[in-house]
């Protein structure tokens, strides 16, 4: 992936900045798979909520988070969006 600003990531979301100057690397939408510099997707599915998992992307390396829970507690920036799935099929449209 071409590396792109965090602030150009939220505005092809449709979603304020967060202000803070980081560079995303890459996206995942899998805890497991979170590679340094990544956005990480929170996209509940049928058995798991990942906004429960959060401090796992963010130990793996993950730079911000997607997130649709409001109730997020992070130490990485998050993009408050209605609709994670949907935010990424966005993302990958607009990118």
């Amino acid at each position: 992936m071409i590396p792109i600003a965090l602030d150009d990531l939220a505005q092809a979301l449709g979603v304020p900045g967060s202000g803070v100057d980081i560079t995303v690397r890459g996206v995942s939408i899998d805890t497991r798979a979170v590679a340094p510099g990544d956005v990480f997707f929170a996209i509940p599915g049928e058995r798991i909520d990942p906004h429960t998992l959060l401090h796992e992307a963010e130990e793996a390396g993950a730079v911000a988070l997607v997130v649709e829970n409001t109730g997020v507690e992070a130490s990485v920036p998050t993009i408050l969006v209605t609709d994670s799935l949907e935010a990424l099929g966005r993302f990958a449209h607009l990118y």
